[in-house]
């Protein structure tokens, strides 16, 4: 569906309210927006014009023809237009900013975009349901690459990119801040804190924090940061003193949303409670290690997200490479590959003999579907209504293209019938499949224990 002169595919636009409306749903807006203004002839910027835009659920008056000190106002460089126009409004969704003054409805163009999008739980913004992971940049993602993805990322209208401050010791940040800053408006940013960055620096005590958030700020070269997540829990510090400083910091205007990566569930529940009882900003969202590999996030987790409104972006949709059906149970891991390259964390929780004869049995079900085994992989975890958005992050523009190519197919009960049947639900693929940087918790012996010989 395309809008020009006030028409939609050739047939006179309806007229709401005197305004006309145009469902802009393949054009350079995002998926089901709705965009409402006086006339097919009129410049977005006209005073008292109208946007109703679906996505946003947003119907607000732009002002933006209103005299500025006996001049109309200049529309400047993008985005500091007015937060109140139309223009503003457009700039955050179109695959270009607005520059010219008097842009009609012309200017609309019936390019597709067909990402959809979903909110982050019950206080964050609109996302797409892929979100664009920098872990790779500054280390195996050349700065080209990485440009070439985040471009290609805006183009089709994702609108969620995730980094950390840890990651390539601070370079991520630095790359993604360069290449979202054009566009910053249209990012919903994410980072973290919490890791090691250094003698002194790690934890979520409140300098620490506040420290490390400016520090992040400076390395992606803006002025907030849309979502701050916790990447590891510490136990060391009150966790009202940890939460107190993300309510700080959201006060300041430094960052809009907190939010929380691999906690258990007990201490989700214990967040939520202190937010209640101290009036503090509740967590957006939460971003745990789920795929078809390890389904243990059903258990509690997930339901724990659900009750408390908190949204839930999983990492990882690919069990660190294994559900791409590379790896032949029979032999040794390629070189180029992360098991190749003995990585701690895989060989430990992923790499089992069990898990990689599944992958093989998914690739095999895939492959006569019409698809990838990562295609049906990435699926199956958006085909889960407590899931909002999946990280994708990709080394190569190849393997970003790839992640993309996996929302063009469907998703049947079959699939889902499929995963249910290799992996039972609420359990991972084999026993023994725990991350080593989030050991089990649960038991303290009296004697013995895994620092005692028996």
């Amino acid at each position: 569906m395309s809008f020009v002169d006030g028409k939609i595919n050739g047939a006179q636009a309806p007229a709401v309210d005197g305004v006309y409306i145009a469902a802009a749903r393949d054009a350079d807006l995002h998926a089901g927006h709705i965009i409402g203004f006086d006339g097919p002839e009129q410049p977005f910027g006209r005073s008292n014009s109208l946007v109703a835009c679906g996505l946003c659920a947003n119907r607000e008056p732009t002002n933006y023809g209103k005299q500025q000190n006996g001049q109309n106002p200049d529309f400047g460089s993008y985005p500091r237009a007015p937060k109140n126009s139309f223009k503003h409004h457009l700039n955050k969704h179109l695959r270009d900013p607005i520059t010219e003054p008097n842009v009609s409805a012309k200017w609309i163009r019936g390019n597709t975009r067909e990402m959809e999008y979903r909110k982050l739980g019950a206080r964050g913004p609109e996302v797409s349901k892929l979100c664009l992971g920098t872990m790779m940049f500054g280390g195996r993602c050349n700065d080209a690459t990485a440009k070439k993805i985040v471009d290609h990322a805006h183009d089709v209208g994702v609108n969620f990119i995730d980094t950390a401050d840890v990651y390539a010791k601070g370079k991520s940040e630095r790359i993604t801040g360069k290449l979202i800053r054009r566009h910053r408006d249209h990012w919903v940013l994410a980072t973290k804190v919490g890791n090691n960055m250094g003698p002194g620096r790690r934890g979520l005590g409140r300098e620490w924090i506040k420290r490390a958030c400016d520090d992040s700020l400076k390395r992606l070269k803006t002025d907030y940061i849309d979502v701050y997540y916790m990447h590891l829990d510490d136990m060391s510090v009150d966790m009202e003193e940890t939460l107190k400083t993300m309510a700080e910091l959201i006060k300041a205007g430094k960052v809009r949303h907190w939010a929380f990566f691999n906690f258990r569930a007990w201490r989700i529940a214990e967040m939520v409670g202190i937010c209640d009882r101290l009036k503090l900003p509740k967590p957006a969202c939460g971003q745990p290690y789920y795929n078809a590999m390890n389904r243990m996030p059903e258990v509690e987790y997930l339901p724990c997200c659900e009750s408390n409104g908190i949204g839930v972006v999983p990492y990882s949709p690919l069990s660190r490479g294994i559900l791409t059906g590379k790896y032949d149970p029979k032999s040794a891991p390629g070189k180029g590959t992360r098991a190749g390259a003995n990585d701690e964390r895989m060989l430990t929780t992923e790499w089992r003999k069990e898990s990689l004869i599944i992958a093989q049995k998914i690739k095999k079900y895939a492959e006569k579907r019409g698809m990838k085994p990562g295609h049906l992989a990435v699926n199956w975890v958006l085909n889960n209504q407590l899931v909002t958005s999946v990280i994708a992050g990709p080394r190569t523009f190849a393997q970003w293209k790839d992640y993309l190519a996996a929302l063009k197919h469907d998703f049947t009960a079959q699939d889902e019938a499929l995963i249910d049947k290799l992996v039972a639900p609420g359990h991972p693929s084999t026993p023994g499949y725990t991350d080593p940087k989030y050991p089990v918790m649960g038991r303290t012996p009296f004697i013995g224990g895994n620092d005692e010989q028996a």
